[in-house]
């Protein structure tokens, strides 16, 4: 997971580009550039570094979960987050197919059809 962490000024009145840290920007620009290569042109062999850098976040991640006393939800949503992620290193570097979302944005269920005995404007 990559974000830029903001500064002082971030969504506010004061939020202009003579606020911003360019070199906390430039950090983050080669932290997505690095990912975004590392993937690329991902292939089989890459897999276990990339599990490996994965599972070594995972477990930095999860302990301050922990340490934070943040709660078991907290827990839960990390160790799906990194389950995810492991599913689309899979993807990426083995060409395989990626599972349907889990989650509330995703619906145990088709919508139901229109209710065809519905009448329309004008009938």
């Amino acid at each position: 997971m990559l974000w830029h962490f903001t500064d002082f000024s971030f969504q506010t009145s004061l939020d202009r580009m003579a606020h911003v840290d360019g070199e906390e920007l430039r950090r983050t620009a080669v932290a997505a550039l690095a990912g975004a290569l590392a993937v690329a042109d991902a292939q089989p062999t890459d897999l276990d570094r990339h599990l490996a850098t994965l599972n070594l976040e995972r477990q930095l991640r999860l302990d301050a979960v922990v340490r934070a006393d943040a709660g078991d939800e907290a827990l839960t949503r990390w160790r799906e987050w990194f389950d995810e992620a492991r599913f689309w290193l899979n993807a990426v570097c083995l060409g395989q197919e990626l599972p349907e979302p889990k989650g509330p944005e995703t619906p145990d269920t088709d919508p139901a059809p229109p209710d065809a005995s519905a009448t329309t404007p004008g009938d």
